[in-house]
Parts: structure tokens; sequence; C-alpha cells
């Protein structure tokens, strides 16, 4: 993750469990029913849902007030 220069704090905790949730959705990792998939998430998938909300994390802090990012901003190049 790149340095980020930061603006406001707000949202962005909001922005990161948002993430995180959204990225275990892609992942069909949600939900009560899957919570045995979820207990055994690889390391690399960890590292993915982690990175993504932190990234989603980083764009909020670098704008003015709760302006989280959409997903096409969190995709990787």
């Amino acid at each position: 993750m790149p340095p980020v220069t930061v603006v406001d704090t707000v949202g962005a905790g909001d922005s990161f469990m948002s993430a995180l949730l959204v990225s275990l959705m892609d992942r069909e990792l949600d939900g009560g029913a899957r919570r045995s998939e979820l207990a055994r998430i690889g390391t690399g998938d960890l590292e993915a849902v982690l990175e993504f909300a932190v990234r989603a994390a980083a764009v909020t802090v670098s704008r003015a007030g709760a302006n989280p990012p959409c997903r096409t901003e969190l995709e990787l190049p």
C-alpha cells in the first residue's frame, strides 16, 4: 500500500468494514451458513480481503468528509 496523505478520517472505519464485507461476499464467505468455510480461509485470500479493505479506507481518508470509494476505484490495475 503506498503512503496516503490524510485529509479527513471521517468514514475510514465504515469504509474498511464495508469493503471487508464486500470482499468476503465476493468469495461467498458471508453468512452463518458459510461460517465453516470462513474459518478455513487461506492466507492468500485473507491478505486479499484485508488489502481491499485497507485500500477502501485509504481512499476515504484521502478525501474531505465521509466520501467512500466506489468499487472501480479499488480494483487493482
